[in-house]
């Protein structure tokens, strides 16, 4: 089974120690679990937006093996011309979009600080992967709207809501341009196939996390989830695949 990871993160974290979260450590997890590639953003960078230069750094040195998200802090809204200007440099050296976390942030995802970063986004037919997780930050109201205002933008709803994850696959199902990802809600009971049967597998997309959790255990969710082969190849491989192109 070919696998790729839609999401990834890269590097230490301010408040606790982060193991296995350099380049070379993360390249060793993926290969001990045949994971080809992960798409990472950095841990740093959602505080100090100068710090996506080390994203680069890890995708440029990864052979291949990471695809890149420019992460996004609106709380800089001044910085928005500097996002784009480093952006572009490597939009064509394996970054596909942009990160946005808005919990972290205290900052709500249909805030204006994020729209110009939607509308270039929408612009281009870019990806954005968002946290989502209930309430009125980045609950199901904002991510409906964005949905509904965005639509060429590869929208990834990362954790797929968490406990809200049914009516987050009804948005997805609802619209072309949005997908569920597996990341942590993949470990609810029943949620793999719950988003399968509402959205159809070629909405959801493959996430784990790394390295805050070891991806043999989201594997497994998926593995012994009582979906079929192919819906499983969608989630793992299939859906990717087609985001990126490759």
């Amino acid at each position: 089974m070919r696998i790729i990871d839609m999401h990834g993160h890269h590097g230490t974290v301010n408040s606790f120690t982060m193991f296995r979260g350099t380049t070379n450590d993360m390249i060793a997890e993926m290969d001990r679990h045949a994971i080809e590639l992960v798409a990472i953003s950095s841990h740093q960078a959602l505080y100090m937006p100068h710090a996506n230069d080390s994203t680069v750094r890890a995708v440029d040195e990864s052979d291949k093996r990471f695809a890149g998200y420019w992460a996004v802090n609106p709380n800089y809204a001044d910085d928005f011309k500097n996002d784009i200007a480093g952006f572009e440099k490597v939009r064509n050296r394996g970054f596909i979009g942009f990160k946005f976390h808005p919990s972290i942030h205290d900052y709500p995802l249909d805030g204006e600080n994020y729209s110009p970063y939607l509308e270039y986004l929408n612009k281009y037919g870019l990806v954005l992967l968002s946290h989502t997780w209930g309430g009125n930050i980045c609950g199901f109201m904002q991510c409906e709207k964005i949905a509904k205002q965005y639509p060429d933008i590869t929208f990834i709803l990362g954790h797929s809501g968490y406990h809200d994850y049914e009516r987050f696959a009804c948005l997805a199902r609802d619209h072309a341009n949005v997908y569920l990802d597996t990341c942590a809600v993949g470990s609810l009971c029943g949620s793999i196939e719950t988003m399968v049967r509402i959205a159809g597998s070629e909405k959801v997309l493959f996430g784990t996390d790394i390295p805050w959790f070891d991806p043999g255990y989201m594997i497994g969710c998926v593995e012994y989830s009582r979906i079929g082969d192919a819906d499983k190849a969608n989630i793992f491989y299939n859906n990717a695949k087609r985001i990126l192109t490759i």
